[in-house]
């Protein structure tokens, strides 16, 4: 076992160093996530909790046992140093070899830190800092020698969340050699036929998505059976030593429309406790609670994990920040050759993008949009076997100039991924973790810089998102309270958009409809995200009006990169700035021209002026329509604009009515 004690007293003056009570004798102090909370202290002094879930009780890490990595090296397999070096012993009982563990009930007195069963491994290092390295290098070449010395085969089972994760595994491992063409994600994929390939005969891979369709076979191949009483016992020698739950925050950022990952988690733990279970991870912050929640009710002897942390580095980055994505489509233009990754939430907008991309005449068929369908495309293999971009699609010209530039893509591959030489990334979601894993997405060498655009959010977004949860939580409230015949009625044979969001919030138990049960950790987490996002509306509602809407959220958003707000680096700002420039200078023309409107020219000039309101403001009639001069007069007392619109009747004639525009003294610095 690896462990750690650290249970000793502390004098008054050591507590004063630690800024929160749950960072008392922890290895990890100082750690990142103590500058996030800092910093949401500084941007909200009012606060009661530490964070905008006001539930928040202290760091997950506590649970475990953590080591500090950054004092040995930079990278995983330094990090761990020789405590994955298992030893497997013969036992007659059960008529084969197991991994040797403490004698004295797991106590961990033993002098030797070593990986065990009865204990889970946490890897948590950020994108770069050699995970897959060290299971494709280190332990694979252990693996190999234990074989070799015991004449016996065991493996590693390598467990990934995406379909495109897996194909990129693959070609790694098999080092260039071909990958299966045909792979529809159900498949345990073997190297065994590629016998010149270091790692052929010791390594599986397959996808959490397949897990459950092959629970039966896997608990045979690790030699457990059930006896008379119902327990479940070790008869021979497992198949599998080392299972790598890899992007192991899988469970919870999946579980909003997977029902399977609760479940999931629950037989990785089950299945394989006569193994050592390493979770990968940059991200541990939500799942690392409902890991070990299932760890200690699986198995009995179970001991806090070890948790190696290695501290994350966003120096490389820089920084902006956006509202609309409008904003960004001149500084793509202006981008020169640089390749973007951007993010939506949807294959529609993904779509819709391409097209308004392509219609700027220098990304003319260099933009490519990918999402769950996309897992068969031989365009987008190519991009993940290759690791990069900028690939030439099939059936192009071998020309450099017409090599894709921009990949659109929803979370098929915000996980795991990798894509080299990639200067741009645009995300858009309210979650840490798909922020940092979509970024991480970008790996970066020594010396590469990469600029990170964070989207801001409105009032109306951060709505429409409780709305949505809140749909999801009746849900799972009908099917504690509701009959079975009426649960059924309501999601399963009404609406059409019950049904559709039934598929994703219930599972069946072997695809049977009498079956059903909730992903009981997007149970927990429909509850966490509510509460979470009511404290980020409540106070974007009490913002100071001159300030934009969400900016204390994106000031949140910075700390989890440890940066600070910048107003040069406010794209929203420069474009705002600009807008009010164009429409200060507009009004003026007609107001220093005293310029009469008549009739005939009133309906052009109110367009004009709600185009320069929108582009400054943004729009004021969700319903796009042109203003009025009420409205306009309206939002110009909003917004401080020193001009109004006089109605002035003819004196002569038809006496028809004409408008003028005129300074007022609302504000004289928009003078």
């Amino acid at each position: 076992m690896v462990l750690r004690d650290n249970f000793r007293y502390l004098s008054e003056e050591e507590k004063a160093t630690y800024p929160f009570s749950h960072c008392e004798l922890c290895e990890l102090h100082p750690c990142e996530k103590i500058g996030e909370y800092l910093q949401y202290a500084e941007n909200n002094p009012n606060a009661t909790s530490l964070s905008y879930n006001p539930n928040e009780y202290g760091c997950p890490v506590k649970l475990l046992n953590p080591i500090r990595c950054n004092s040995m090296s930079a990278y995983v397999a330094d990090g761990i140093g020789e405590h994955f070096k298992i030893s497997m012993i013969k036992d007659h009982r059960i008529g084969g070899y197991r991994i040797e563990v403490d004698e004295d009930g797991f106590t961990g007195n033993r002098t030797v830190d070593r990986w065990e069963p009865p204990q889970p491994v946490f890897l948590s290092a950020q994108t770069g800092k050699g995970k897959n390295h060290f299971i494709e290098n280190v332990l694979i070449t252990h693996v190999r020698a234990l074989c070799h010395k015991l004449r016996i085969r065991v493996k590693i089972l390598i467990l990934s969340n995406r379909i495109a994760l897996t194909i990129q595994m693959k070609s790694r491992l098999n080092k260039g050699l071909p990958h299966q063409e045909e792979d529809d994600g159900d498949a345990l994929y073997s190297y065994k036929e590629y016998s010149n390939v270091l790692g052929a005969e010791y390594v599986d891979v397959m996808s959490y998505q397949s897990f459950l369709k092959k629970k039966e076979y896997l608990m045979r191949e690790q030699g457990l059976r059930r006896n008379k009483h119902g327990e479940i016992k070790m008869k021979y020698t497992p198949k599998y030593i080392y299972v790598i739950p890899d992007e192991s925050h899988y469970f919870t950022s999946d579980a909003m429309f997977n029902p399977e990952t609760d479940r999931t988690l629950h037989y990785i733990t089950m299945i394989f406790k006569n193994a050592v279970r390493v979770y990968m991870s940059a991200t541990h912050d939500e799942s690392l609670r409902h890991i070990m929640h299932h760890e200690t009710k699986a198995i009995a002897q179970s001991v806090p994990g070890v948790f190696y942390h290695f501290n994350r580095d966003y120096s490389y980055l820089d920084i902006k920040y956006y509202s609309e994505f409008e904003e960004l489509r001149g500084v793509i233009e202006d981008s020169g050759n640089e390749n973007w990754l951007i993010f939506l939430d949807n294959k529609n907008k993904c779509r819709k993008l391409k097209e308004e991309l392509e219609d700027i005449p220098s990304l003319k068929g260099k933009v490519y949009a990918v999402s769950a369908e996309s897992k068969q495309d031989e365009n987008y293999q190519r991009m993940v076997v290759e690791e990069r971009i900028d690939v030439l699609l099939k059936g192009k010209k071998d020309e450099e100039g017409r090599k894709i530039r921009v990949l659109i893509a929803t979370s098929v591959i915000d996980n795991g991924i990798n894509f080299r030489n990639i200067q741009n990334v645009v995300v858009s979601d309210f979650s840490k973790v798909k922020c940092l894993q979509m970024l991480g997405r970008a790996r970066v060498s020594k010396g590469e810089r990469v600029t990170l655009y964070i989207k801001r959010f409105t009032e109306n977004e951060i709505s429409y998102a409780i709305n949505r949860l809140e749909v999801q939580r009746e849900a799972y409230h009908d099917y504690r309270t509701l009959s079975q015949p009426l649960f059924f009625d309501k999601y399963y044979t009404g609406s059409e958009e019950n049904w559709v969001n039934a598929k994703h919030w219930f599972g069946m138990e072997d695809g049977t409809l009498f079956k059903l049960f909730p992903n009981e950790i997007a149970v927990s987490l429909a509850n966490t995200l509510v509460t979470t996002y009511q404290a980020v509306l409540d106070e974007m509602q009490r913002s100071n009006p001159d300030e934009l809407p969400g900016q204390k959220y994106l000031q949140y958003q910075l700390s989890w990169f440890g940066k600070k707000y910048s107003r040069e680096n406010d794209i929203t700002l420069k474009d705002k700035d600009e807008g009010l420039k164009s429409l200060l200078e507009f009004l003026g023309s007609y107001a220093d021209n005293r310029t009469k409107i008549a009739a005939c020219d009133q309906n052009k000039f109110r367009e004009e002026l709600t185009g320069l309101i929108d582009n400054t403001f943004g729009k004021q009639d969700k319903n796009n329509r042109t203003y009025g001069v009420d409205k306009i007069d309206k939002v110009f007392e909003k917004c401080n604009i020193c001009y109004k619109i006089h109605k002035i009747r003819g004196t002569t004639g038809a006496r028809e009515t004409y408008w003028t525009v005129v300074r007022s003294q609302r504000n004289e610095k928009n003078a």
